[in-house]
């Protein structure tokens, strides 16, 4: 034994992870390592196996082993004596045993050991009537699997025979670690180190398994235990059949594993966590030969040789069984050829470089004991058959370990079983034992490895699939005119112009169908003929006349701009158009193109044309991803197949009254006109002019009893918004049925329906315009509390959905794959496009049914409902309407001036949804972009006025002063930081050892990490710590208390050179003798942020370089024309230190001062402190990001300022960028920045959230974020300004400690994107429903981590403005007053001005009819949505409701806070 054997060494790689993760800082922590068995069959005896055990205890050190809190490890030179555990239940009542047995596992398998308290395990004996149970806990901190099969062989083999002698083991576990630490700076080390930073990169995450609960919201996890034992015959087959094709059993069973996850987690590309046992060839000796080899004693040494490697699974391909395995065997031979180095590291550079999205560790273990395990054969024979075991480790998900120690295959999973939905993995762990089953016979090595969905989900999926019924005859038009013959003078159609009876519609229809048939003697099936009408009689009737002539009627509304509606002609080859004298004479159309009109009359039983089921009835076009419409092409049989269905399952007849909102190009149309007909009921239609109008439907439902609503759930939302505003009787009384569809429905909107309508049916429906207009149904009110949407629900009569993956096998329950329709509604395909009906509508390979392919998502739950999960490419629906973002993209960037453009649906929530389109102008072309010019004598006049501020001396404290004071600063800080590591307990006398990592086991945040490291340079530069060859050690003792001579110095320095009060000094040090609780948050950095103390300490601390920013200001302003309004824009303000000297010197009267921050808590804090300005207006402003992405469009500032700010964001150069883009021509940046960094910095911006979260730190380097003088004028320079200069004199006191005000110059030339002109280009080639609501342009499109345009943070840009790039305009009359006060509550915003755009600010119609119901609240008018939205401001409002209302008064005092400032976030 060496003398040093007992001294502390460090930790493993995973030794150190399982120790600090173990703490309940990280997410699945308060768990240790451990493992629990009990084995039982025997009986024991309790001394004899005491005795054993002792003697294990001196032979293997690492039984001894605990962990210090300095996180090293040390083996105890003895150990007190230990005593198996004995508890004699022999004679007790069974329930009592029971009970007794029950505890003991309870309290043992769940152990958590302190692992600087010794033992780190525990063994009991529970003895019982016919044997006894041997209970066994050990923390895996110090023993891995292999060292506990090591260990029991041998202590079987003592107690068997207690004068047996073991071999003796001349190294340690210690040695090993050792050997491991100095051997970084070996080839094979730093080739394995390269290896695993290198797949930081392209790593796959874990794999994606359906989850409960997010694991953040489980405190203390607890696992549970699955086993299965392949019998010793079969397992030998397995062996035989897998060396036969060249595979380890390990490579063969981790396939199988990843294959069942694939399944279940419905990616196909993922990592595992793969355990190695890894005792590396680091200890070696000579042999008899004298050659250097592997140690022969290593095998024997027990201790946690444990390591990891991060597998890579690809399950993609449809290959047999024995080509996937040998993928996965020649990439685990790949990685293993680098197991010097854990792959550990990989996550960590992942980390480092800022990869980490969505994933932070590698939760799914696989585990092979295969080849390293040695047989416990003997030890089973001796203590007895395993008869439960449990394992457990903090982070972790799902571990599967492989073993085979007596013969057989043993697979067990343990698992948080809180995290996954019931019954997920019981069917995983089925699936996963029949396929390792199966392959004990050879011809399932040569199949592809399909896992088969469990029995009973498949006995459940076809249950909801069974929906066969009568499928119904004959045609969608031929009810009206059987109608006609029964019921001639029953309503067919009601609206403002009065009734149409079924009579009178079949013979408008019947005159239609015959000029149709007057144009030539040509078969007419599978013609199209255009449809051009407003909502009213004549759309339906025209509908019907051209079915009746056999021909397929083609939707083209007479709103879609020209071009669109020549497309939808010309591609649909329509055969001619049906429309009005007043349309015709209206709008342009095709030379060729017949347009008849519908004031004809005619017999239907003079029409000899007979369409079939099987011919089109309609092709409606819809958005196509490629730039290129798709035109739907439905069947007669189709169609009728849904609304007979509806029809029957909702009783819809003869008495009902359907209200028919949807425009005719919009399937749920086709269930209005041809829905009513078919239940002999009536359809009533509202005015083309009014159609958006709640207030005009529900005159129309109350007047004519409408029963039946179909519609999109925004329509039915702006119904309840308007009907909750009116008394009681205003509500329709006759409404039955409510059918929506088209869109998410907001989960609260049934129940408010049902207050208005107790006794009605809501149902949910869904499905694609491919497959007949609705495929699935749901009761809207039937869903769970807790659901996140209402279902999607079961399938229509005769249809089928189908949950697939990528290869097209079915998902289990819970896992989300493509939904796929089967059944009578599917449509013919796309017209003349047979690639993307081919893409679209295809033959199953397997059951060889014909399906669509919808592309939206969703999964099946237990009960064998749906569940919609929306979509994972470039479709969206907003408003019912489906767009393909690609075409809306396409056809924004065929203008010459756009380089790139991206389309997103916004995220805002339900029918709030907007469609954002985002382009990068092409600055070549330059045809969307306008030039913007500085005079330059002006730029140059105003440069000069800064310059001049330089010149003269800053006030207050000398540069000695602020020194001295600095340097009285740091040493609080150092004595701060020392107290701070002695009071988490880490080590702090002298000699002592001192790791970093301690620090974050003792539950320092990792978010300062670099703190921590800052703080031990400073530490070994002022001596209380040194450097040496084994590490860091304490070189002088660390101070319980911050001395009171270094406190009373600060005191001085802060008293005499910065006045600071003496009771703010007080909190001052307070703070700092309390560091340990910020570095642990138990007191948020945040809490100290929003201390009402921190102003005035940064007011003292900055005031004098504040001093020389606001004498610059103040040229800057005395310069500035008096007939020119001045754009300011201050980034950071946060408490507004710097601002408050600044209002008081700016023009009020045409100053316009946007203040932002990153902060809603600054930015409100703003409104209250600087009220009194009325022309400063507050904003959130993220410099990280595109102020476009933000509501800051179009900014143009004379002046930026940025106070202590810029070191904060994560990127220097792109945030330059960004503040450059943000100034007019010739504007300026003035900056004040810390150019020098002071370790008691560390006591004040250094903890707070952003200060140490930068990235760019091939710019910063790693220590901290500031740069200096020079660094900042290259930095300037190379982002596009001018010209940059330091206004802080070099021998004054702000410049001496690095505290300096920094002015730079932008260009003179800006150019500004035309956004109205590409609107108009847009409008000119999409329909209205596809223009997007907003434009914006961008210098690039945001990236994701993996280089793809990151369309989440397009989503969530702008969906309420911020700011405006303009000065208020505030109401200057009482009615002006109350609406601004009227659209700031609707819009959410914090205030609002007369010239606020309601639609750019996020109005919609939705929100429009709530400002429509606030005005007949507060006016008593009627102010229609239509109105609202053609005069989106509040002065072209008022404008409009003064001839109605009259003058308004004006206010006597403009008022100067509140809503007179500018838009803001709520």
């Amino acid at each position: 034994m060496t003398a040093d054997a007992y001294a502390a060494f460090p930790l493993t790689e995973i030794q150190y992870a399982y120790w600090v993760g173990r703490g309940p800082n990280f997410v699945l922590g308060n768990v240790a390592p451990h493992a629990y068995f009990e084995m039982e069959g025997r009986r024991l005896d309790p001394d004899l196996l005491s005795r054993s055990w002792r003697r294990l205890l001196e032979r293997h050190d690492m039984l001894r082993a605990v962990v210090h809190k300095d996180g090293r490890q040390q083996v105890l030179p003895e150990a007190p004596s230990f005593e198996v555990g004995f508890e004699d239940l022999s004679a007790a009542d069974p329930a009592v045993v029971a009970q007794r047995l029950a505890e003991t596992r309870a309290e043992m398998s769940e152990r958590v050991y302190d692992p600087a308290v010794w033992p780190l395990f525990d063994i009991r004996i529970s003895r019982l009537a016919e044997h006894d149970r041997l209970h066994v806990s050990l923390d895996l901190l110090m023993v891995d699997l292999a060292s506990i099969t090591l260990l029991f062989t041998e202590w079987s083999a003592l107690c068997r025979d207690e004068a047996l002698v073991l071999p003796p083991i001349d190294v340690t576990f210690r040695d090993y670690v050792l050997a491991l630490e100095q051997g970084t700076d070996a080839p094979r080390y730093k080739r394995s180190l390269d290896y695993w930073a290198s797949r930081a990169e392209t790593l796959a995450p874990p794999p994606e398994l359906p989850l409960a609960k997010p694991p953040v919201q489980i405190h203390k996890p607890g696992f549970t235990h699955r086993e299965f034992h392949l019998p010793p015959t079969e397992w030998q087959r397995f062996q035989q059949l897998a060396e036969q094709r060249g595979l380890t059993p390990t490579a063969v069973l981790a396939t199988v594993f990843a294959e069942v996850l694939a399944a279940w987690s419905g990616t196909q590309r993922f990592s595992l966590n793969l355990t190695i046992f890894n005792r590396l060839p680091l200890l070696l000796a000579e042999n008899e030969r004298g050659y250097r080899t592997v140690h022969p004693h290593l095998r024997s040494v027990v201790g946690d040789f444990t390591s990891i490697c991060l597998l890579e699974m690809d399950t993609t391909g449809d290959l047999p069984l024995a080509d996937l395995a040998g993928r996965t065997q020649t990439q685990l031979q790949h990685d293993l050829r680098h197991r010097y180095v854990s792959a550990l590291h990989t996550l960590r550079e992942r980390r480092r470089r800022g990869l980490q999205t969505g994933f932070e560790g590698m939760p799914v273990v696989f585990t092979s004991g295969l080849g390293t395990v040695s047989d416990a054969t003997g030890p089973m024979e001796y203590f007895g058959d395993i008869t439960y075991r449990l394992s457990q480790t903090p982070q972790i998900w799902l571990d599967h370990q492989v073993l085979d120690v007596t013969g057989s295959l043993d697979l067990t999973w343990d698992a948080v079983e809180e995290l996954f939905p019931d019954g997920v993995l019981d069917d995983m762990f089925a699936a996963y034992c029949g396929m390792v089953q199966r392959l004990t016979e050879p011809g399932a090595w040569e199949e592809s490895l399909d896992i088969p969905l469990p029995a009973h989900q498949l006995a459940m999926r076809e249950a909801a699939n069974d929906t066969a019924g009568e499928r119904p005859e004959g045609l969608l038009h031929e009810a009206l005119f059987r109608g006609a013959e029964a019921h001639p003078e029953r309503p067919a159609v009601l609206h403002s112009g009065g009734t149409v009876s079924y009579r009178e519609l079949a013979e408008q229809a019947a005159g239609v169908a015959e000029a149709i048939g007057a144009l030539g003697d040509e078969p007419l099936r599978d013609r199209l003929v255009g449809i051009t009408l407003p909502k009213g009689p004549d759309q339906v009737a025209a509908a019907h006349g051209i079915l009746l002539a056999s021909a397929a009627y083609l939707p083209v509304g007479p709103a879609l701009p020209t071009r669109r509606r020549q497309e939808l002609f010309e591609g649909g080859e329509a055969l001619a158009v049906v429309t009005d004298r007043t349309l015709d004479e209206q709008l342009e159309w095709p030379a060729e193109l017949p347009r008849l009109h519908t004031d004809v009359r005619g017999q239907a039983r003079t029409v000899t044309a007979k369409a079939d089921p099987a011919d089109l009835a309609y092709v409606l076009y819809t958005s196509g991803s490629t730039g290129r419409p798709k035109g739907v092409m439905i069947e007669h049989r189709a169609a009728l197949n849904t609304i007979v269905d509806i029809n029957e399952r909702f009783a819809v007849g003869p008495e009902d009254r359907l209200f028919g909102l949807a425009d005719l190009g919009f399937d749920l149309s086709v269930y209005d006109l041809f829905g009513s007909t078919a239940a002999g009921a009536t359809l009533v239609l509202p005015d083309e002019d009014k159609r958006r109008e709640p207030t005009h439907w529900a005159d129309l439902m109350a007047r004519h009893g409408v029963t039946v609503w179909n519609s999109v759930p925004a329509q039915m939302q702006m119904l309840v918004e308007h009907l909750e505003d009116v008394p009681t009787e205003g509500v329709p009384t006759e409404l039955r049925l409510v059918l929506l569809s088209g869109d998410w429905i907001p989960l609260d909107l049934p129940e408010r329906i049902l207050a208005l309508w107790p006794d009605a049916q809501v149902i949910s429906l869904g499905g694609a315009t491919e497959a007949s207009i609705w495929s699935n149904w749901h009761p809207a009110e039937d869903v769970a509390p807790d659901a996140p949407s209402i279902p999607y629900g079961r399938p229509l009569r005769n249809q089928a959905f189908h949950v697939l993956d990528a290869d097209l096998a079915p998902c289990p329950v819970w896992v989300a794959g493509e939904l796929y329709i089967e059944g009578a509604g599917l449509a013919r395909g796309y017209w003349r496009d047979p690639e993307r009906t081919a893409a679209s509508f295809i033959q199953h390979p397997v059951t060889g049914v014909r399906l669509y392919r919808t592309g939206d998502f969703g999964r099946y739950l237990p009960d064998g409902v749906l569940q919609f999960l929306g979509r994972r490419d470039g479709q969206v629906k907003i408003g019912g309407h489906r767009i393909e973002c690609g075409e809306v993209e396409a056809a924004l960037s065929r203008h010459p001036g756009v380089e790139s453009a991206v389309v997103v649906k916004s995220a805002d929530e339900g029918t709030n949804a907007k469609l954002l389109g985002f382009v990068v102008p092409d600055r070549t072309d330059g045809s969307l972009l306008h030039t913007e010019n500085a005079d330059p004598a002006e730029t140059a006049r105003r440069r000069q006025a800064l310059h001049d501020a330089a010149q003269l001396p800053a006030p207050g404290p000398s540069s000695q002063d602020l020194r001295t004071a600095w340097a009285a600063l740091d040493e609080v800080y150092v004595a701060a930081a020392a107290t701070a590591f002695r009071a988490l307990g880490l080590p702090h006398s002298p000699g002592e050892r001192f790791e970093v990592s301690a620090a974050l086991a003792a539950g320092v945040a990792p978010r300062y990490e670099r703190w921590l490291a800052r703080a031990v340079d400073v530490l070994c530069e002022h001596g209380l710590l040194r450097r040496s060859a084994q590490g860091l050690e304490v070189a002088r003792s660390f101070p319980a208390l911050i001395a009171e001579p270094i406190a009373e110095k600060a005191r001085q320095a802060l008293r005499s050179t910065l006045e600071v009060p003496q009771d703010l000094i007080d909190w001052m040090l307070s703070l700092a003798g309390g560091l340990a609780d910020i570095l642990t948050q138990s007191m948020h950095s945040a809490e100290l942020y929003a201390s009402d103390r921190t102003p005035e300490v940064y007011a003292r601390l900055f005031g004098p370089a504040y001093h020389v920013a606001t004498e610059a200001v103040r040229r800057f302003v005395a310069d500035w024309p008096a007939d020119r309004p001045l754009r300011i824009l201050e980034v950071g303000g946060g408490y507004g230190t710097l601002t408050r000297h600044l209002l008081p010197l700016l023009p009020a009267d045409r100053t316009d001062y946007l203040f932002t921050d990153i902060s809603p808590y600054f930015t409100d804090r703003a409104k209250e402190v600087f009220g009194e300005y009325a022309f400063l207006r507050p904003g959130l402003f993220n410099l990280d990001q595109a102020p476009e992405l933000q509501g800051h469009e179009g900014l143009s500032a004379d002046l930026v300022i940025a106070a202590s700010v810029l070191h904060d964001i994560r990127r220097i150069g792109p945030g330059l960028d960004t503040l450059r883009s943000a100034l007019a021509p010739g504007g300026t940046l003035l900056m004040v920045e810390q150019t020098a960094f002071h370790p008691w910095f560390d006591l004040t911006m250094g903890l707070q959230q952003g200060f140490d979260g930068y990235e760019d730190t091939e710019l910063r380097g790693w220590g901290h974020p500031l740069l200096d003088r020079a660094q900042w004028a290259e930095l300037l320079t190379g982002t596009g300004f001018t010209e940059s200069a330091v206004l802080t004199r070099d021998g004054d006191g702000p410049a001496s400690v690095g505290f300096d005000v920094i002015a730079a110059q932008g260009p003179l030339t800006t150019r500004r994107f035309d956004r109205d002109a590409l609107q108009e280009y847009a409008a000119e080639r999409l329909p209205r429903h596809m223009v997007p609501t907003r434009l914006l342009a961008l210098d690039r499109l945001p990236l994701s981590r993996t280089g793809k345009v990151d369309r989440g943070a397009l989503a969530k840009a702008g969906a309420r403005r911020v700011g405006r790039s303009r000065a208020v305009q505030a109401p200057a009359t009482d009615r002006q007053l109350k609406l601004v006060e009227i659209y700031r509550a609707v819009l959410g915003l914090s205030q609002v001005d007369l010239a606020d755009d309601f639609l750019e600010a996020g109005g919609d119609s939705l929100l429009a009819a709530r400002i429509s119901a606030a005005l007949q609240r507060t006016f008593g008018t009627e102010v229609p949505v239509g109105i609202i939205l053609q005069h989106p401001t509040v002065a072209a409002l008022d404008t409009w409701l003064e001839p109605i209302l009259g003058p308004a008064t004006p206010l006597d005092d403009q008022p100067t806070t509140g809503t007179a400032g500018s838009e803001g976030t709520a």
